[in-house]
This record gives C-alpha cells, sequence and structure tokens, in this order.
C-alpha cells in the first residue's frame, strides 16, 4: 500500500489507519507513506494513531527535499 499526501489532517489519521490495518492485518505487506512534516505534533499524532490501530512504524527515513521541505517516508506493518 502506497500513499502520499494524506497525512496532513490529524483529524483523518484514525480512519486512515483502520483502513491501513484491514488492508495489511491478513497479509505480508507493508504500507508506505509519504509525509511532508509541517510540524512535529502532526507526525506524534500520525505514530499515535498507528500504534491505536495496533500497527507499527517499521521504519522512517526523513529528508531534506528539493525545495527545503523536511518529508519522511513512513513503513507500517501489524503488531500480528
Amino acid at each position: 500500500v502506497l500513499g502520499a499526501d494524506i497525512t496532513y489532517e490529524p483529524a483523518s489519521f484514525p480512519g486512515l489507519c483502520r483502513l491501513l490495518h484491514y488492508l495489511l492485518v491478513d497479509s505480508k505487506s507493508t504500507a508506505i507513506l509519504y509525509c511532508t512534516e509541517r510540524n512535529a505534533d502532526t507526525m506524534s499524532k500520525l505514530r499515535d494513531a498507528i500504534a491505536g490501530a495496533h500497527m507499527t512504524v517499521a521504519s522512517e527515513h526523513a529528508y531534506v527535499g528539493q525545495h527545503g521541505g523536511v518529508g519522511c517516508y513512513v513503513g507500517v506493518g501489524t503488531d500480528s
């Protein structure tokens, strides 16, 4: 599962994470989310929502983009 530009609204995180869990729970797949880090609080809320949906952040890689924005790739897998 690949997602981009879907992590800017914290109110959507619980639904997004429930959907990801549904898609990943019985598979060996991983979700990869591309996130532009607008602020640390939003990223913290995303990590909390991932944990609340019984998933883990398998990896996280930050970088500085071409136009100076900070982004990250977040690999997400289920706890089960």
